[in-house]
């Protein structure tokens, strides 16, 4: 077992979930919430909307296990673009492979791009990687690996990384037992004392924790949006309390999170979705769909 592997267990037993959503404020609530953007309106975009519409229940009631890249929208690597998107990780459900291991083995999925291998479970994965648009719950084919390893398609909040860019390819992540193949990124608040956190921001000296906590004192950051953050209010007992204290973040790191906020506007507005006052028609359709 690799020191890096020990280290990584160490950091997620030491995330106590439930006591940071027990002392939830109105604004930490905000920097756990996701809008989702205007093109998940279609419904060929569901499982990124059926994510969304579990997080209250993630992080209420998920594990926290490893995830590492195996493929993700260019744009989420760098700074010059803010659209949060989609991306394709694997795990292990029960939390046992190294980093090491799960990275080996991505490679190897992602390998499988524009290829027609002969072996049947690697033909679909392998077009499934190749298309780009296809969302995908599966068991890592058994030629690669008989460890219970998953791959699941899932969306990536960008304000939920912790300097906003997929800089390192691996991160903590929440998934469920009863909802498999659902998955969220733990956010980065929550594992910000880890040396991983750290490795991370010191990329490009963002913090868009600490930028949300700063922007949250003086602004309800998506007051126009709560008829579609989710998870909502109604999820959890609030505190009525302020973030006292001043935060110290660089202005890189705010103006980032500020363009990451305008992106999500724009695209509202672009595609003549209201966000304020009328209920979203094609939320109200997910709703249905999957019997909330």
């Amino acid at each position: 077992m690799s020191d890096n592997f020990t280290q990584l267990n160490v950091m997620i037993a030491n995330i106590d979930l439930k006591n940071h959503l027990n002392q939830l404020s109105q604004q930490e609530l905000a920097y756990l919430q996701i809008i989702p953007p205007s093109w998940m309106q279609g419904l060929e975009y569901s499982a990124y909307l059926e994510q969304l519409n579990h997080l209250s229940y993630l992080y209420k009631n998920g594990r926290i296990v490893m995830a590492h890249i195996v493929q993700a929208n260019r744009m989420l690597f760098s700074d010059d673009n803010t659209h949060s998107c989609p991306a394709e990780i694997i795990y292990d459900i029960n939390g046992k492979t190294s980093i090491d291991e799960l990275s080996q083995i991505a490679h190897q999925l992602f390998s499988l791009k524009h290829n027609t291998p002969d072996d049947l479970e690697l033909k679909k994965y392998a077009e499934h990687i190749t298309n780009e648009r296809t969302q995908l719950f599966s068991r890592v084919p058994k030629v690669l690996t008989e460890k219970e390893l998953v791959t699941t398609t899932m969306f990536i909040w960008r304000p939920h990384l912790p300097n906003g860019i997929l800089s390192i390819g691996y991160f903590p992540i929440l998934i469920s037992d009863t909802h498999q193949g659902i998955a969220t990124v733990l956010p980065a608040r929550f594992w910000k004392n880890s040396d991983l956190y750290q490795d991370w921001i010191s990329y490009n000296d963002m913090d868009m924790s600490n930028a949300f906590l700063k922007m949250s004192k003086v602004n309800h950051i998506w007051q126009e949006f709560q008829d579609y953050a989710k998870p909502t209010a109604q999820d959890f007992n609030l505190l009525n309390q302020m973030i006292g204290n001043e935060i110290d973040v660089s202005e890189k790191s705010v103006n980032f999170l500020q363009q990451c906020i305008d992106t999500i506007k724009e695209g509202y507005k672009e595609n003549h979705i209201p966000i304020k006052k009328n209920k979203p028609n094609f939320l109200n359709k997910i709703k249905s769909l999957f019997g909330y």
